[in-house]
């Protein structure tokens, strides 16, 4: 019978073989073992550092992520379902805590999902054929003026816009404080977050191969068939992220609806979040409350994420692989 022996050590001494074919090794050979075993496996070890050089850049990514989102988070879960006291000593109780979702502010929220979706559709429908056109343009210099002009509302302070534009309807209008009405706030969210639109589509645009659309034309498919299946379709992950990053921000907006709709009842769910924020500052009540309302916004949000987003892939991978399958079928019967 052969036998095959591994080793992880060099030895220029030949082996000890008896007569019934055991190996004997010394002491010494036996310290040269594991001590070319011990390199061996520091080797290993090193190498695998530095493949995994990418991870080790990932690390403060997950480190911020930890500490601004996870240890946040989980403090607003914990604060909206604990007791507290308030300023007469008097205990509260869970039931206290989500005693706070009124209709009031039922309405608060349906009112700041409506009105963040219109002004994502319109911040859309403008910022998508600036981003285009200003993509398309052959002049460097232009691009750089329309880029600046675009973002310089972010270069400003919120409050020098809101006294911006407020002060422009005012004029318009032909009095003061004539801000009343949810308009007023649609159009000062689109005017703040309109930047925020169209930077990652005229990213992507501006990387998007020009053959692509030559190819197109080429083969006779006129503008906007080519618009609609060939550059909607190369610009659907920054279309995706420009439209949660305006919705979210107009969804959370405090200040904008406070400063540009006069009305009493105009005020969107930030503002509420905000001034329940304000009095927990003094009050573990108050704070549990804004906790409450908080988690219950982030439950909402995550709810249309899921049916927007998760949703259609999944429908669409079980269609994939049904289609897949009738596919296999066919091939084995037609063998």
């Amino acid at each position: 019978m052969n036998k095959q022996f591994n080793f992880h050590f060099q030895s220029s001494k030949p082996l000890n073989i008896n007569k019934t074919n055991e190996i004997t090794i010394s002491s010494k050979e036996t310290k040269t073992i594991k001590k070319n075993n011990r390199k061996h496996y520091k080797q290993t070890f090193f190498d695998k550092l530095k493949m995994n050089k990418a991870l080790s850049l990932a690390i403060p990514y997950f480190l911020v992520t930890i500490f601004l989102l996870v240890i946040p988070l989980v403090s607003i879960i914990v604060k909206s379902f604990v007791n507290n006291t308030d300023s007469t000593g008097a205990t509260t109780n869970i039931v206290d805590n989500w005693s706070v979702i009124t209709p009031t502010i039922g309405m608060k929220i349906f009112n700041s999902l409506w009105i963040a979706a219109v002004a994502t559709i319109f911040c859309l429908i403008i910022g998508y054929p600036f981003a285009y056109f200003l993509s398309i343009g052959k002049s460097k210099f232009l691009k750089a003026i329309a880029i600046a002009l675009i973002t310089s509302p972010i270069w400003m302070s919120m409050l020098v816009k809101l006294i911006g534009i407020k002060t422009f309807f005012d004029v318009v209008n032909g009095e003061i404080n004539s801000t009343h009405g949810h308009i007023f706030t649609i159009l000062g969210l689109v005017y703040i977050n309109l930047p925020l639109m169209i930077l990652p589509i005229y990213t992507s645009l501006s990387t998007m191969p020009k053959n692509l659309v030559n190819a197109s034309y080429d083969l006779g498919r006129g503008f906007f068939y080519t618009f609609f299946h060939i550059v909607i379709p190369y610009t659907k992950n920054a279309l995706i992220s420009g439209v949660w990053i305006v919705y979210l921000a107009a969804f959370t907006s405090v200040v904008v609806s406070n400063f540009l709709n006069n009305d009493n009842a105009g005020g969107l769910i930030g503002g509420e979040i905000f001034s329940q924020g304000q009095d927990g500052i003094s009050s573990g009540v108050q704070l549990s409350r804004s906790s409450t309302i908080t988690l219950v916004i982030s439950l909402i949000l995550l709810g249309i994420y899921l049916i927007i987003v998760v949703v259609p892939k999944i429908v669409q991978l079980i269609f994939y692989k049904r289609k897949n399958s009738k596919k296999g079928v066919k091939n084995d019967e037609q063998y």
